[in-house]
């Protein structure tokens, strides 16, 4: 539930919490943020799931990435304007044994206080063991059974040794049970390219209207950036009825520095559905010599642009047995994933899934309606 009860003034108020929370130049009441207009409550509850494993007791910039990690965690806790929430925190690993899966729900739920978040977030001070971000999100529906309104599941890893494909499933899951009362939001740890595209992933599959929120750990040291992540992954924009009041609006931005080279794709992402009978022959999912030169665009794109990620769907008609559907489309898929591996794209950028013939676009009654459903669908997003 969204409500709309709790505006007050001016976003220059976060602005100046935020720069005072960047610099540590100043004592300040740390319960005194409000929410900033023209914006309302989004999120009702905040589930942390913070990574404790072996690898995040490596340093990244000389900095042990658990300590990063907790940092950015602490600069969000203080800037979260004053809201009637609950919080829980779920740490994954802090194992003693190299190769065991521990998850512990160190804190909560219980009602948001920024001195308790702050004081359990800074009593984590061990890594060690796997990394089972999947069980815990596997276990969610479970920690937020008595949770009530919308949830803003937050992420903090380096995103090392993690199953991309099963983790990516997991969340797809949770949004088609729990829609837009759930969103995933991310912050990425240290500089590992697979590690940050499967964390934006992730932000892209869970994100509740039309933005991803994922960013790494560097970037919310920026008072601009830290504010942006705190307002699209709790607040919302507030409804006409209710913006009547006089805005203390900021100054206008100036605009940033313009690349010199044009981008290759926009954030939104790009959908092309490649006919099944292009691609492959009939019940098989060897690829056709006539797509070589467009999935080695494909491959180019990526390889120029390490911030690409590619979503690979593999559909079928409803002819033949469903089980035997699902197996071909999920061969065509990671046949598509496979031939872009070889052209040199890192698979930890790359997501294929088969859906058999569950996802028609077309009835199947007609021979045009099942050529329309025998497809594959690329979906290319930063």
């Amino acid at each position: 539930m969204r409500t709309n009860k709790f505006v007050t003034t001016g976003i220059l108020i976060l602005s100046m919490l935020i720069i005072s929370c960047a610099k540590h130049t100043m004592q300040r009441n740390i319960d005194s943020v409000q929410i900033p207009e023209p914006f309302v409550q989004k999120s009702n509850a905040l589930f942390i799931i913070l990574d404790a494993s072996r690898s995040m007791a490596d340093s990244y910039d000389g900095i042990k990435k658990l300590s990063i990690a907790k940092d950015a965690i602490l600069g969000i806790n203080e800037s979260i304007p004053i809201l009637p929430l609950k919080v829980a925190i779920k740490v994954i690993g802090m194992a003693q044994q190299p190769l065991a899966d521990r998850i512990e729900m160190v804190f909560g739920p219980v009602v948001y206080s920024k001195q308790d978040v702050k004081y359990a977030i800074s009593s984590i001070d061990w890594a060690g063991g796997q990394s089972p971000l999947n069980k815990a999100l596997e276990e969610l529906p479970e920690d937020i059974r008595s949770i009530e309104g919308n949830i803003a599941v937050l992420i903090v890893t380096d995103g090392d040794d993690m199953d991309n494909g099963q983790i990516l499933d997991t969340v797809r899951k949770l949004k088609q049970h729990y829609q837009d009362r759930l969103s995933f939001n991310t912050i990425a740890i240290g500089n590992d390219a697979a590690g940050q595209g499967l964390l934006k992933q992730i932000a892209w599959v869970g994100k509740t209207g039309s933005k991803a929120n994922a960013m790494n750990a560097e970037e919310l040291k920026t008072n601009k950036k830290l504010t942006q992540f705190v307002t699209t992954m709790m607040l919302d924009s507030a409804p006409e009825q209710i913006a009547n009041v006089p805005i203390i609006q900021p100054e206008p931005e100036q605009p940033e520095p313009q690349p010199s080279v044009k981008e290759p794709i926009m954030h939104e992402p790009q959908t092309k559905v490649l006919s099944g009978d292009t691609c492959f022959d009939s019940s098989k999912w060897t690829i056709k010599p006539a797509m070589f030169p467009y999935l080695d665009k494909i491959a180019e794109l990526m390889n120029e642009d390490t911030s690409l990620l590619l979503d690979i769907f593999g559909h079928t008609d409803s002819s033949g047995s469903s089980e035997l559907n699902q197996k071909l489309s999920e061969r065509r898929a990671n046949a598509v994933m496979a031939y872009l591996i070889k052209k040199g794209v890192s698979k930890n950028r790359m997501f294929a899934k088969g859906f058999g013939d569950s996802q028609p676009i077309k009835p199947n009654d007609t021979p045009e309606g099942r050529r329309l459903n025998r497809r594959v669908e690329l979906n290319l997003f930063r």
